[in-house]
This record gives C-alpha cells, structure tokens and sequence, in this order.
C-alpha cells in the first residue's frame, strides 16, 4: 500500500522467501512429509511470491529455487557487474522471471543435522544416519513411495554428486575457517 501511494511499484520488485518449513508443533506443512530440521519437502519446500507490477507477469510455477539464487538475480536485474572475484551460489533467474526461459538443469543441495539430500530434476535422495530414500517427485510430492530399492543406478549417481558437493564445501569450509 505505501508503495502505491509513493507510486513506487512500477520500478520496486518485492521478493517474499522463507528458508524452511514450519517447526513440527507450531505450524502447518499442509500435507508435505516433514518440517522444520527435516530434508523431506515439509522442512524444504516452501512458497515464494515475487511481485512487479508491468515487469513480471502474474503466473504460478513449481521450478525450485534456492533463496541463494536472489543475489545473482537481484545484481542482474539492476545491471550490476559481478566480480570475476566473487563466487555466488545460486544462479541469475532473470530471464525465468522475465519470459519465463526455461531454467537449465542444476542439483540443488542440502545438508542439515546428519541429514543430506539432492534433488536433481524430479529425483531427490534423501540420506539420513539410518534410511536412504529416492523420490520422484513429479510423480510422489508427498514423498510416500521410495524408490530407493528399485533404482539403485539413480541412488548411485546421486549419492556420488552429494559426495562430491560435501567435499567441495568442507575445503571450502576449512579454507575460510584457516
């Protein structure tokens, strides 16, 4: 509203994220399995609303993003050069949010209390001290049937990337911690 009345919303983007899900007894994940402190979608999955009026059609998507993605998408969109020096996280969603390209395939990763998980397309593995799940989610978003037994090539390749991705974390990590 103050934004109407400063006449701002035609040059204001506003960008409405959280970083998780509910806490197990003082919310609601509608029917997502899990909540807060869990790598299932009720702790990870959570809505995102972007708004701008004349720039951003009005639409709905299920394209995951991380909230990390703002940051090159926030300098894109207002031109800013980044450093060849800066090494950013997430990826630039402008021309998602502006014409609605199509993203490229990415995982996306999370790692939380003895938990980990990577979602790559429709597929998430989820590792945890004492289960290994795999999910197709765009058949199974309430995460109910695992598949982890029946594709064990999936479970693998997966497995393998979130290795690999920890790694690169922790020496990242240590490095920063030197």
């Amino acid at each position: 509203q103050t934004l109407e009345e400063l006449d701002l919303t035609s040059n204001t983007m506003i960008v409405f994220i959280s970083d998780n899900g509910a806490e197990q007894n003082y919310g609601d994940n509608g029917i997502l399995r899990g909540h807060k402190t869990t790598l299932f979608e009720g702790g990870i999955r959570v809505p995102g609303l972007v708004y701008w009026p004349g720039t951003i059609e009005t639409g709905e998507s299920g394209q995951p993003v991380m909230s990390f993605d703002w940051m090159p998408t926030l300098l894109g969109l207002s031109q800013v050069p980044i450093p060849e020096s800066l090494e950013l996280d997430g990826i630039d969603l402008s021309d998602f949010l502006l014409s609605k390209q199509p993203m490229s395939d990415r995982s996306l990763f999370w790692r939380y209390r003895g938990q980990r998980a990577v979602r790559y397309n429709q597929f998430k593995l989820l590792q945890s001290e004492e289960n290994t799940y795999l999910f197709d989610l765009s058949q199974d978003s309430l995460e109910v049937f695992n598949l982890a037994d029946e594709r064990g090539e999936m479970v693998t390749r997966l497995s393998a990337s979130l290795t690999e991705w920890e790694a690169e974390m922790d020496s990242k990590y240590a490095m920063i911690t030197q």
